[in-house]
């Protein structure tokens, strides 16, 4: 599809190519042709109106040629009709469905900002580094605006299940303002329609950026966006992407079957925390990523600190970006002795962590980085085939976490008489004269039995501690050396986990996930404390990480709880009748 990198309205109109005066679609008078694409092409135009009104939108058409495919022409329909209904601050609204004499548009709002795309390799071309708060920012506006679209009800009140399917960083856009928002659902496909639409042999989104089950042709769901989005992630922080290949089939083979380094690996400046949940992104098997945006956008924003986090820099960078010209070579993003690393923190907030991992299922293997067209021919696609289906690749395993440090010498035994050595600052009060202490004096040397534990979640947690403490969401604690795992309860779920202790390290988001399908005669109101499902049915499966679980389900006055327990790989089933005889 077409770049839909625009320009502040207030400045000359020097993007695009400029359109002869007086040329219209629909009620749009258009002012350049930003682009064109394989379906559609792009324009920046005004809507008028009385009284000297006037609005700049941007003007997506229809190709005349593909008028004439009729399937074409319903998909355009349908699935511009179910874009339409998003609206949410990280998503491109679309205003208006038209037809314009034999073709059709689309009218959507003009953004003031940059393509992620164009805004890494304008600052590449630089020599300048990404900063990590900024990326971690805007990863988490576009993971909340693919939950809205993934939620997103249809005209019956049923799920629609909206899958973007090509996201990328040339379809994800920063304003002035430091927003990031998803573009272009224009190949978006909702899972609960009718009738094919995808035909057996083609592939639409940008092959780099596909999830192993897209390019397999399976069922996607939102998971196959969040896959997508981590090589984005990969790209942004590292400078390369995770799967590249010399030729299209290689970069599907791999994409099928290579575990990818940690980004640390090729940029040493990628704090541990964002490996680990880079990896998590690009599992093959969709149950071991996260299982919503919103699941991510929590975990980005504990790493963050808060919701208004580097918006600043943000709104900065895009400011200082958007007028610079784009770079001509194809990667100027290899990094080499002579440039700056694709990204690194420009605060405390990830420095701390910034280590390298290692990951033992590394292949090293790397490519030329290419470019990718919108869809495949049946004619590759049947390469693509011989590929076959692949098991799902192991499970990345954490990175260590940095040692602990050497623990310090007691000090020498205090003779009687004299005062104590004040503590540092804040001091206690000037203790009374004591007799002398009857505990043997700690030898010099000895080793500390605790150790300072790291705890990593989202804000909702509430931690477990020994001796009837607790600590929330993302902290750490000092613990005694046997404690190797630690209870914590989701307040907005309910839910109960075990974290296990690794490196003196707690991660809530590296716990393994399982499944709970909830099903109710004849309908049910579904939720886990004080998150809600949805309604049955239908209601498809729920990827959580494993733990106890308490299932509520209201229908009509009658109100159920039921507690399960989801394990790692397996799905948990409830069933219940709420009215009628269940059905099988």
């Amino acid at each position: 599809m077409a770049d839909h990198t625009l320009i502040d309205a207030t400045l000359p109109l020097t993007v695009g190519i400029a359109v002869p005066e007086g040329q219209r679609i629909g009620r749009y008078a258009l002012l350049r042709r930003l682009g064109r694409g394989g379906m559609a092409e792009v324009f920046l135009a005004r809507q008028e109106g009385p009284s000297d009104f006037a609005k700049t939108v941007v003007v997506k058409r229809m190709l005349p040629h593909l008028v004439e495919n009729k399937r074409f022409v319903d998909m355009f329909l349908r699935e511009a009709r179910m874009a339409a209904r998003l609206n949410h601050p990280h998503v491109v609204q679309i205003f208006e469905l038209g037809q314009d004499q034999d073709t059709y548009f689309l009218a959507m709002e003009f953004i003031d900002g940059i393509t992620l795309h164009r805004l890494a390799k304008r600052a590449w071309h630089q020599r300048r580094a990404l900063p990590t708060e900024v990326i971690v920012r805007a990863m988490a506006d576009v993971a909340l605006g693919l939950h809205h679209a993934h939620t997103l009800l249809d005209e019956e009140g049923q799920p629609a299940g909206l899958v973007h399917r090509d996201i990328s960083p040339d379809n994800l856009m920063m304003t002035r303002d430091g927003v990031t928002k998803v573009l272009d659902f224009g190949i978006a496909k909702s899972t609960a329609q009718r009738g094919p639409v995808t035909k057996t042999g083609e592939l639409k989104g940008k092959i780099p950026y596909m999830s192993p089950e897209q390019i397999q042709g399976h069922t996607v769901d939102g998971r196959s966006d969040l896959f997508s989005l981590g090589v984005t992630f990969y790209w942004l922080l590292a400078g390369k992407r995770p799967f590249d290949g010399a030729t299209e089939v290689l970069t599907l083979k791999r994409v099928l079957d290579d575990t990818p380094a940690p980004p640390s690996r090729v940029n040493d400046k990628v704090p541990a925390s964002l490996d680990r949940l880079v990896l998590r992104l690009l599992e093959k098997d969709p149950a071991k990523r996260y299982a919503s945006g919103e699941q991510l956008h929590d975990r980005l924003l504990a790493l963050l600190g808060g919701e208004g986090a580097a918006r600043a820099p943000a709104a900065r960078l895009v400011a200082e970006l958007i007028q610079a010209g784009d770079p001509e070579d194809e990667d100027p993003s290899m990094l080499g002795e002579d440039k700056a690393p694709a990204s690194e923190p420009i605060s405390t907030t990830f420095a701390a962590t910034a280590i390298t991992a290692t990951n033992a299922g590394d292949h090293g293997r790397r490519g030329a980085l290419i470019g990718i067209t919108a869809a495949a021919s049946l004619g590759f696609v049947g390469a693509v085939t011989l590929l076959a289906l692949r098991p799902w690749g192991a499970e990345a395993v954490p990175a260590p976490p940095p040692p602990a440090p050497p623990p310090v010498a007691a000090p020498a035994p205090v003779e009687p008489a004299a005062p104590p050595e004040p503590a540092p600052p804040p001091s206690p009060p000037e203790p009374e004269p004591l007799e002398p202490s009857r505990e043997p004096a700690k030898k010099v040397g000895a080793v500390d039995s605790t150790r300072a534990v790291a705890l990593k979640g989202p804000a909702q947690l509430v931690w477990r501690l020994p001796g009837g403490k607790s600590a929330r969401g993302a902290g750490s604690a000092r613990l005694a050396a046997k404690v190797k795992a630690l209870t914590v309860v989701d307040s907005r779920r309910g839910s109960t986990h075990e974290v296990p202790i690794i490196g003196d390290v707690a991660d809530f988001e590296a716990l393994p996930t399982g499944t709970l399908r909830v099903q109710a005669v004849p309908f049910a109101d579904v939720s886990l404390g004080k998150e809600v499902l949805g309604q049955t049915p239908p209601l498809p499966p729920v990827t959580l990480p494993v733990g106890s679980y308490k299932v509520t389900l209201v229908w009509q006055g009658t109100s159920k709880t039921v507690t399960v327990r989801v394990e790692r790989g397996k799905q948990a089933r409830v069933a219940e009748k709420m009215a009628e005889k269940m059905a099988d």
